[in-house]
């Protein structure tokens, strides 16, 4: 159910109240950030490293939020107890705000702030145990893109991979960069099991580095599993005998096939399985929850 209250410059509104200037240089050029996090038993997984990455990707492109933290802090739990949320999906979109007339960088006003909060939609364990059907997107990224490793509202680039995944009934699009190495999911980073190791594309080939990403990198060297942050091809990539993507929201997700062609035996393999089980724990672990 979408959020009843939410979030905007400080106060908490009704959301149909809620409104935004036309000026709006999120709304007008795509100026901005988010972040998009989940809470379990109303604490938010990793909301510190969220947090950090927003103010950094704000910062990269002229939004200034040095010392706001605690504000947003505060705003995210305001908005989970008001809309009476425990497990929910959180976007926290920070916008440079409205500047009428020609563009200028910075930009000049105060950004926008808005936080939302959504009864998780999280994928069925039936879907876990079938997995994902992939595609590879016809679109190529570059991977020098000034928005590439950002978490932007420019996000017309993922979006676009995803209605050709829909289309194409998939649920996930793979986006290859220039040089036709993989970078990443539309909505998600994605690895690969190899000859005996866990590849998952170099933050250098042009992809956001995914707070799961590194949560699940941790635990895969946790589990004495090899590790390799490298320029994936499409030949190992059809090599692969597991391959599985990690967001916020699905958490470690197995792909079953690729344009068709079954990923290993086409099921979710051992250690897509072995991360799965230890990023629920990991999740239970830090947030003091009791998953037994």
């Amino acid at each position: 159910m979408p959020s009843a209250i939410v979030y905007l410059n400080g106060r908490y509104v009704p959301a149909g109240e809620a409104r935004v200037s036309v000026f709006d240089r999120g709304l007008l050029l795509g100026h901005g950030v988010f972040e998009t996090m989940r809470a379990y038993g109303g604490g938010v997984f990793r909301l510190d490293e969220h947090l950090a990455r927003l103010v950094h990707g704000a910062e990269n492109v002229g939004i200034l939020l040095g010392g706001q933290q605690s504000v947003l802090r505060q705003a995210i739990g305001g908005v989970l107890e008001a809309n009476r949320l425990t497990e929910a999906r959180i976007r926290l979109t920070v916008t440079a705000g409205s500047s009428p007339g020609e563009p200028r960088f910075p930009a000049p006003g105060d950004p926008t702030v808005v936080v939302t909060a959504d009864a998780v939609e999280a994928p069925t364990p039936g879907a876990y145990q079938r997995g994902f059907r992939a595609i590879v997107a016809s679109r190529a990224r570059s991977s020098q893109s000034a928005i590439a490793s950002l978490k932007s509202t420019s996000f017309l680039e993922n979006l676009l991979a995803r209605a050709e995944a829909q289309e194409k009934g998939a649920d996930e699009a793979i986006i290859l960069n220039e040089q036709r190495f993989v970078t990443e999911g539309a909505r998600a980073n994605v690895f690969f099991v190899h000859q005996e190791r866990l590849l998952t594309p170099a933050l250098e080939c042009g992809l956001l580095r995914g707070i799961t990403r590194d949560a699940v990198i941790e635990l895969a060297v946790e589990a004495g599993i090899a590790v390799e942050q490298t320029w994936v091809s499409l030949e190992q990539m059809a090599e692969a005998h597991e391959a599985f993507v990690t967001s916020s929201v699905i958490e470690v997700m197995p792909i079953a096939s690729i344009d068709g062609r079954p990923v290993g035996d086409g099921r979710p393999g051992d250690v897509t399985g072995v991360l799965a089980r230890a990023y629920r724990e990991l999740v239970a672990r830090e947030l003091g929850l009791d998953r037994r």
